[in-house]
């Protein structure tokens, strides 16, 4: 498992896939991973990253779009791994674009983007292609936590007022935990699993038909 999470960051592929590759690795080449990953180390200031604290009891990985990680990242008593931001897990294209008719525009925004991407890599620009992204492209990450961490993570950003997908992340994490670990329920007691995107309210129905006036440059003014 050390060693999975020294490789994770450096790979597009899960915690789980990387494992199952290191099991079957001889012991040379492990010790080949643990040596480059720690490096040549001058002084004290030298330090390995955080592979290191790897440990924790409550561990997940994830996909979804480069969006939420920028929300969900921004907690401290975890720690977390990501990938490079690239285009290769895909990306996703948000319900409103495809209620006002824009979704071909949107997915050729993405097509010349990647483009950009993949030739910024091919020549050589392999760091600086991580700024030839969009975010709705997918990234993968990890956070290591311990439980108080998880609750006090899971109950904020699954309340009501969060993002519709970082909240879905975020309560399929604490679904994921509670069906391993039933008993511990009354930590996550406040975890918000309501969906408030599922219902069309009247002033959801009069958004969205805004939003379809306004693409096709229609206003309707007859009110004013």
């Amino acid at each position: 498992n050390l060693l999975a999470n020294m490789v994770f960051p450096y790979v597009k592929h899960s915690s789980q896939q990387i494992r199952n590759v290191i099991r079957q690795l001889p012991d040379e080449k492990k010790k080949q991973i643990f040596e480059s990953y720690i490096g040549i180390r001058k002084s004290k200031r030298d330090r390995p990253d955080r592979a290191l604290e790897y440990g924790y009891p409550i561990q997940f990985d994830i996909l979804a779009g480069f969006a939420e990680y920028r929300d969900l990242q921004r907690h401290r008593m975890l720690t977390q791994q990501r990938q490079d931001l690239g285009v290769e897990l895909g990306y996703s294209v948000p319900e409103e674009i495809e209620e006002i008719g824009m979704e071909e525009k949107v997915k050729e925004c993405f097509e010349r983007t990647e483009s950009l991407h993949r030739d910024m890599k091919r020549v050589g620009f392999y760091q600086e292609a991580q700024y030839a992204t969009l975010f709705n492209h997918f990234i993968r990450w990890n956070m290591g936590m311990n439980l108080r961490e998880l609750g006090h993570f899971a109950e904020l950003r699954t309340q009501k007022a969060g993002h519709p997908k970082y909240r879905r992340t975020s309560q399929m994490m604490a679904k994921l935990y509670l069906e391993r670990h039933p008993e511990m329920q009354p930590v996550l007691k406040f975890v918000d699993y309501n969906d408030y995107d599922g219902g069309i309210t009247r002033a959801d129905q009069e958004a969205r038909t805004a939003r379809k006036s306004l693409a096709k440059g229609i206003f309707d003014d007859s009110d004013g």
